[in-house]
């Protein structure tokens, strides 16, 4: 660890990355691609994001074994609050949402689909049909509702949200501030139970925020998308991940029946959804 003139380091390997101990902290060198970490000057700004250190060569990536790594500074933070995720870090004169959800989303399907049968993965093909379906309701939510949505304000947000990757600056992404509060509903609903995520709906400020991208969002199962590509990248049997989502199927469906009625009492009503109604 000389690129940070650490003195007596520990140093312990997990998967990939390395956590190192100094001085009573705790760092950890992780393994990166470049383009996850362009957005570094807000994450490090952003105090719910571990803080990335400069190497002796006043470089944010430190090349080890040909690979890309940064390094963190851990702090105590472990649970996901309400305060963070509610927190404004919008930004201001900024242009990087080149696409629109939409165009985004009508690719991604594709992608999907076209793995799942080119790879032949036999637990994703009984099950595609479904939330493939899901994710082209999302698309029409949109698209029906194109005009209510005139959300433009760019946040500093995250592609997913656990309690694993939370912090992590290459787990940022430059979107609207509705993109945190669906997944978090999401990880409070497949983690925690359907409680939580309505206490959570019930305390974001729709007048501040769109809450069509909010539900449009809760319909895509980007649950279901990382896992079908995490099989494709590592080759692991996910039959148990895809079995505990199928369990919670009905369940989820009343939690979105339960949430379309708050958000739109009685104006907007789902077909599939209305079997799940409470």
């Amino acid at each position: 660890m000389y690129n940070y003139n650490f003195k007596n380091p520990i140093v312990t390997k997990n998967n990939m990355d390395y956590y190192v101990k100094e001085k009573n902290k705790i760092y950890l060198f992780k393994l990166v691609q470049i383009e996850e970490i362009k957005y570094l000057n807000y994450t490090n700004k952003d105090p719910s994001f571990y803080k990335c250190l400069k190497n002796i060569d006043d470089q944010y990536v430190t090349y080890y074994q040909k690979k890309s790594y940064i390094l963190l500074e851990i702090n105590n933070k472990i649970e996901i609050s309400f305060e963070e995720i509610q927190q404004d870090n919008m930004l201001d004169n900024i242009n990087d949402h080149k696409k629109t959800w939409l165009e985004l989303w009508k690719n991604k399907i594709d992608k999907i689909e076209n793995n799942i049968k080119s790879n032949n993965q036999t637990s994703f093909l009984e099950t595609n049909d479904y939330y493939l379906g899901m994710a082209e309701n999302a698309l029409c939510f949109l698209e029906y509702n194109k005009e209510y949505i005139n959300s433009k304000q760019l946040s500093i947000c995250r592609k997913r949200i656990n309690n694993k990757n939370y912090r992590l600056p290459n787990n940022a992404i430059i979107d609207y501030k509705e993109r945190d509060f669906a997944e978090y509903i999401k990880y409070l609903f497949f983690s925690k139970n359907e409680k939580e995520s309505l206490n959570f709906l019930k305390k974001i400020n729709f007048n501040k925020y769109n809450k069509y991208l909010v539900f449009a969002r809760l319909l895509l199962p980007t649950y279901y998308f990382d896992l079908v590509e995490d099989t494709l990248i590592t080759n692991k049997d996910e039959q148990q991940a895809l079995n505990n989502f199928i369990k919670k199927v009905d369940s989820y469906e009343m939690l979105l029946s339960k949430i379309c009625q708050i958000l739109f009492e009685d104006q907007i009503e789902i077909e599939w959804l209305k079997k799940s109604k409470y």
